[in-house]
């Protein structure tokens, strides 16, 4: 289908040296550009989750509360370096 669209001067000349690099026509450049724009964004996937683990017996110092993430985390960061 044929249409009109007002495109800025600038855009278009960017647009169409892009086309000519990439070796395809300005149309295809538009329509693949519109595609893209038009697919609905992917699922944000969760990141995956870090195990922490430790030999057993594990000891912690007393120090370490086995309930508050912040105090694990500090220990592990210490341990480890």
């Amino acid at each position: 289908m044929k249409t009109t669209v007002e495109i800025d001067d600038q855009l278009l000349r960017q647009a169409k040296i892009a086309a000519i690099e990439r070796g395809v026509s300005l149309r295809s450049l538009i329509e693949n550009g519109l595609r893209g724009q038009l697919v609905p964004p992917p699922h944000t996937a969760v990141p995956p989750i870090q195990w922490i683990t430790a030999p057993a017996p594990l000891s912690l110092p007393p120090e370490v509360d086995i309930a508050s993430r912040k105090s694990m985390w500090e220990w592990f960061e210490r341990e480890r370096s």
